[in-house]
């Protein structure tokens, strides 16, 4: 598989609606973070997408494994309940585990997201299509979860151990290829303790914005107000936010992947500067450079789609071969090339070539075909397409 990356892509309508998520309140750190995860292990967990194992999130995004199992001190699921009703629910789950009450830290954090629907203040966009073509619309709000289920296995040694299986909204899956910024695990885990994680988002998304354009401009000018708020400075007098606000921007500024200077300046009729000047270090030194960047990403983006439709049909088509060692039996069962289940392997292929590029590839044309000869010769998922592979 392909190597772990701490770099991911987060649904732009995310950052842009980073405040929006104050929705979830109490559970916002825990919450914002399993949306992140979410993002994560989607494209660097694609054989464990899908189900959250507490002990590999508390790992990934900085938590203690104690903390995300400890009582909450007032359950969601609970809301609205008689105390009798409560008590009837605790009584269903002492005789039978699989009516589970969603009350640890982690779980009310995973209901929140289960049953609260965001709704998107400043605006967002989603793709969908119609098999044929590719469509832009407005999204007033977003459920992030569709599905939600604890189960319950045992581990080699006899242990129970209890995992989260769960559906992602698909406007929310389809922007991680159409709609996205990048960020860094690491860099939005160390910024999580000052408070710094939202501006981070919040500005990644704006410099990530100016790169992707058709020019690739360095310079941009965000409102100091909402700049503010994202740094949760809520001091009343403009000077002390200010001071504050340079403090933060002081500690983002030499960010590994997101640099810049910045400069205070007049807004018309202002008497003091509080206009704030941000410029980029550009990324690339020229056009090319970033279009040959954009090709690149296309093309890891269609690898990790491509895996994604191959192991749901695998996971489908052979269930027990999933159980165990399962990237060496879809290994084995890709190696077989055009010997076995060609047309659903072709499928897998189609599929994920309209995800990416938002053309349509007939299932056994020329370029399918020879993406299925080649398959034998693979050996390891990393090898799964050429670039060769990818041209229309």
């Amino acid at each position: 598989m392909e190597n772990v990356s701490n770099s991911f892509r987060i649904d732009k309508n995310v950052a842009h609606n980073i405040l929006d998520l104050d929705v979830f309140k109490d559970d916002l750190l825990v919450a914002k973070s399993l949306i992140y995860y979410f993002c994560y292990s989607y494209q660097n967990d694609m054989f464990g997408f899908g189900s959250i194992d507490p002990y590999e999130f508390s790992k990934a995004f900085g938590f203690t494994a104690n903390y995300l199992r400890s009582k909450h001190p007032d359950p969601l699921q609970f809301k609205g309940l008689s105390q009798k009703r409560i008590e009837e629910l605790k009584r269903e789950e002492e005789n039978n585990p699989e009516n589970k009450i969603w009350d640890s830290i982690l779980e009310n954090a995973l209901w929140h997201l289960y049953t609260t629907k965001v709704v998107f203040t400043r605006g967002a966009k989603i793709t969908t299509s119609d098999g044929k073509k590719k469509y832009t619309n407005e999204l007033d709000s977003i459920q992030f979860l569709r599905s939600l289920k604890a189960v319950f296995t045992k581990s080699k040694a006899g242990q129970v151990k209890i995992m989260y299986h769960y559906e992602l909204d698909p406007a929310f899956l389809n922007n991680l290829t159409e709609y996205y910024l990048k960020g860094d695990r690491d860099v939005i885990q160390s910024l999580r303790k000052p408070g710094l994680d939202d501006i981070y988002i919040y500005l990644k998304n704006l410099r990530d914005s100016l790169y992707h354009g058709k020019n690739q401009q360095t310079e941009a000018m965000p409102n100091f107000d909402m700049l503010c708020k994202l740094a949760h400075i809520n001091d009343e007098r403009p000077r002390q936010r200010k001071f504050r606000l340079n403090k933060a921007l002081d500690k983002l500024k030499d960010t590994p992947d997101m640099e810049f200077t910045y400069d205070w300046t007049k807004q018309p009729g202002q008497k003091y500067k509080y206009m704030l000047v941000l410029n980029f270090k550009p990324k690339f030194s020229t056009l090319e450079e970033l279009e040959i960047y954009r090709q690149s990403e296309r093309i890891h983006i269609f690898r990790q789609n491509l895996i994604h439709e191959l192991i749901k049909i695998f996971r489908k088509k052979y269930p027990s071969y999933f159980e165990d060692k399962k990237e060496e039996n879809i290994l084995k069962w890709l190696q077989k090339g055009m010997e076995k289940d060609q047309s659903e392997k072709a499928l897998a292929f189609q599929n994920a070539y309209f995800t990416t590029w938002g053309k349509v590839v007939e299932s056994f044309d020329k370029q399918t075909i020879n993406w299925l000869k080649a398959l034998p010769k693979i050996k390891s998922l990393n090898e799964i397409i050429s670039f060769e592979e990818t041209k229309a």
